[in-house]
């Protein structure tokens, strides 16, 4: 599940949340299917960091724990050099990834995540 947040108003939310998945499925190695993503614009209430100016992006990634290191790395950078083609520098990119165990998702029909075949590995 994917959040993004930002400060100014996203000409095409389309656009980016293909991105987004694409990002996703590349690096995270998730299917094409597995996609949950929501965008939020908050033009009056997000106060970003002082050291940076213009559009700001936040990403939240609710994922399954277990994703190596060097994957979450990959990830990161990847993300913020996807958020530069919606108009948003590098540096004005904060991603926050929360690491949720199997058996705290409830997932199709309210089974655990742990009890599910999900069809694909998540120790990438």
């Amino acid at each position: 599940m994917t959040r993004i947040s930002s400060n100014f108003t996203v000409p095409n939310k389309a656009a980016l949340a293909d991105d987004v998945q694409k990002t996703l499925v590349s690096v995270l190695k998730i299917p094409e299917r597995d996609r949950l993503i929501t965008i939020d614009e908050n033009l009056k209430g997000f106060f970003q960091p002082p050291d940076t100016s213009g559009n700001y992006m936040l990403v939240e990634l609710s994922m399954f724990g277990g994703r190596t290191r060097e994957t979450k790395r990959a990830l990161h950078k990847a993300l913020a050099d996807m958020a530069e083609k919606h108009g948003v520098k590098k540096e004005n990119v904060r991603i926050v990834v929360y690491d949720v165990d199997k058996d705290n998702w409830g997932i199709r029909g309210g089974r655990m995540a742990s009890d599910v075949d999900l069809g694909f590995k998540v120790d990438v």
